[in-house]
């Protein structure tokens, strides 16, 4: 199970983000931070990436790896208005609303989670990450329905059997958290629309 610890790629930004900072000494800055992050160098990792935000404190992969940081940090806090912010200045990634709903979901904030989640997969259907945690909130919740069913309905064995199928699939200790870092997947072309068939005006008949 991948809920409590999943959060989105590092790099799987989409094609959007390397667009919003094409130079590519911005890419090797916030690229030269990940690499340290992967290594487990977290602390100068931050650092390296504090210091690139102060002169590029716009840039999105930039924010979206300290977002990444802080929450590892457990400054969780500030991860959410990161995370946030980014979400409010580009709707359309879908990377910031899966790493947000994974800090609700640690929390148990459920609905919240799926709420988020829900729009990261319609920002990017294909994203496999956020559908997988969705499955988990969905399990979640579920379970929490279950354990109010069974505290007014004691007897019943469907609710007993429900629970312990859920138990197989929720272990009692979350997962570290699993932090992978493939590159950005291609976007998937736009369908071209079809041309509509020009309307040609009927041929003229010769008066009768």
């Amino acid at each position: 199970m991948t809920l409590p610890g999943s959060v989105a790629p590092l790099a799987a930004l989409l094609l959007c983000f390397a667009l919003l900072a094409p130079l590519p000494a911005r890419a090797d800055a916030v690229d030269a931070a990940a690499k340290l992050y992967q290594e487990g160098d977290d602390g100068r990792a931050l650092e390296r990436i504090e210091s690139y935000l102060v002169e590029h404190p716009n840039d999105p992969r930039g924010r979206f790896l300290k977002a990444q940081l802080l929450t590892e940090k457990g400054a969780t806090d500030q991860a959410i208005v990161l995370y946030t912010s980014i979400i409010e200045e580009y709707p359309e990634l879908a990377e910031p609303y899966n790493n947000l709903a994974v800090i609700y979901a640690q929390q148990g904030r459920y609905e919240l989670a799926r709420n988020y989640l829900e729009q990261a997969v319609q920002a990017f259907p294909e994203y496999s990450v956020a559908l997988e945690n969705l499955g988990d909130v969905y399990v979640k919740l579920a379970e929490g329905s279950y354990l109010d069913a069974a505290r007014y309905d004691k007897s019943s064995t469907g609710l007993k059997t429900k629970l312990t199928t859920l138990a197989q699939l929720l272990p009692d200790k979350p997962q570290a958290p699993v932090f992978r870092t493939p590159l950005p997947p291609k976007p998937v072309p736009a369908k071209k629309k079809k041309a509509a068939n020009p309307v040609t005006a009927p041929t003229p008949q010769p008066a009768r």
